[in-house]
């Protein structure tokens, strides 16, 4: 039988609820590590910030090492393709 994770659709909600946020509800407090306390609770957790060209140009090889140390080892992520990919160049090659 397949295995099935468990996660959400990012885990960076630093603010307050009533903000739209996760601090107070989720989070204990804003000084919390988020990646590392969500993937106590989660087996996967999709990265979205990495289909934005403003966070994908900034991300190193050094965001993913720090993101995989800040989890366990059996933890995935889903990578969104950046959004050059699935719509700039889509448009260009029409």
């Amino acid at each position: 039988m397949g295995e099935v994770l468990l996660g959400c659709s990012g885990w960076n909600y630093p603010d307050t609820a009533d903000k739209g946020g996760w601090t107070g509800v989720f989070y204990p407090d804003k000084e919390t590590k988020r990646l590392r306390y969500y993937s106590q609770f989660f087996d996967t957790a999709e990265m979205d910030s990495s289909f934005y060209e403003k966070f994908y140009s900034q991300m190193t090889k050094g965001t993913f090492i720090g993101m995989a140390r800040a989890t366990p080892e059996k933890f995935q992520f889903s990578i969104k393709v950046p959004e050059t990919i699935t719509h700039v160049k889509k448009t260009r090659c029409q």
